[in-house]
């Protein structure tokens, strides 16, 4: 069973709650829309009114039961300003936490890349910005260049600021703090699943052991450097007297 996000005082099929709450990653083109149902009674903070998200199995509805389900409120997000209790968590006792198979979007809006086991012992599978949707542009120079659909173009340009950061650091030149890479990595990951940052820190995917392997692989920087370093040696390389 997927996870149950309940949003307290809220009324109305407004994907806008969602985005207020700081779950908008839960929201993707391509992907089947969360369903919605108000509540009449208490939810899990003990207060009446308030609404639930998340996605059921055909013929099943959206409950709150907590005979069943567990409950757990958001924690605060002091980058996004976000406070806590903004949110509740459920998901049912009686079943592991949901993992990559109730998770996962739409197979039609996947994005192709690679799989890896995350810190859940779990194999999830993270794009690789090369296969997004892209479109055939013309640069400045007049010539033919493969560039991002519009709806891709800040995942592109995210993309792009990891490949930089990565790039230094196996050049081990300073790079950004952790925190951001854990951000971008979770980011990817929401390409094809719906999992938001707080559930991604939930599930405990990420370590210290695979962040740097999921972020570098989603944009082919290590190929990258060591194309990059291959080219150097050849450059460096004596030439031979004709």
């Amino acid at each position: 069973m997927p996870f149950v996000y309940y949003l307290p005082g809220k009324v109305g099929a407004n994907p806008a709650h969602l985005r207020a709450a700081g779950l908008g990653a839960l929201l993707r083109a391509g992907d089947d829309q969360p369903e919605t149902a108000d509540l009449v009674g208490v939810g899990p903070d003990g207060h009446a009114g308030g609404q639930l998200w998340g996605w059921t199995d055909r013929g099943d509805a959206l409950k709150f039961d907590p005979r069943q389900q567990t409950w757990e409120a958001a924690k605060p997000d002091s980058s996004a300003q976000l406070p806590a209790g903004r949110y509740w968590l459920g998901w049912n006792t009686a079943e592991s936490l949901p993992g990559p198979d109730q998770l996962a979007r739409k197979s039609s809006g996947l994005v192709e890349g690679f799989t890896l086991t995350l810190g859940d012992g779990r194999d999830w599978r993270l794009p690789n910005v090369m296969q997004l949707p892209h479109r055939w542009g013309q640069a400045d120079d007049g010539q033919p260049v493969r560039l991002p659909t519009a709806a891709w173009e800040e995942t592109a340009s995210r993309a792009l600021w990891a490949l930089e950061q990565i790039l230094a650091a196996l050049r081990h030149e300073p790079t950004c703090e952790d925190d951001a890479l854990l951000r971008y990595a979770a980011e990817m990951l929401a390409i094809n699943y719906r999992a938001p940052f707080d559930v991604v820190l939930r599930l405990g995917l990420f370590t210290d052991e695979n962040l740097f392997t999921a972020a570098a692989r989603t944009t082919e920087s290590k190929r990258i450097y060591e194309l990059m370093e291959e080219l150097k040696k050849k450059a460096a390389a004596p030439t031979r007297p004709g």
